[in-house]
């Protein structure tokens, strides 16, 4: 369901001042802002994108029989998210906090 990279990929997006690529990545991967307690997709979603956490932390959680709702995992930056079996997404995915993630198409 996610994948995480290895430490230095995020670094990758950095200037050593702290100053971010963000602006030469935008035309290549879009960023989008997602805020807190908002979905990035729900389960049953066409899923056409994977989702890369460039900051902040999202949730995966799916809804059980009994109404309860089941936390599969958490993704921080440099985690990729969204990989369905099939076509369509089998999680809710939502933002803890304000996020933002780059977009890849499947």
């Amino acid at each position: 369901m996610y994948v995480t990279l290895p430490n230095g990929t995020i670094e990758a997006f950095q200037q050593p001042d702290g100053a971010e690529f963000r602006s030469s990545l935008s035309p290549l991967r879009p960023v989008r802002r997602v805020a807190a307690g908002s979905h990035v997709f729900r389960e049953g979603d066409d899923a056409s994108h994977i989702y890369e956490v460039h900051s902040g932390i999202l949730r995966l959680t799916r809804v059980l029989e009994n109404g309860r709702r089941q936390v599969i995992a958490f993704a921080l930056p440099g985690d990729i998210v969204g990989f369905p079996n099939g076509d369509l997404h089998h999680t809710d995915c939502d933002a803890i906090g304000p996020c933002e993630i780059i977009l890849h198409r499947r």
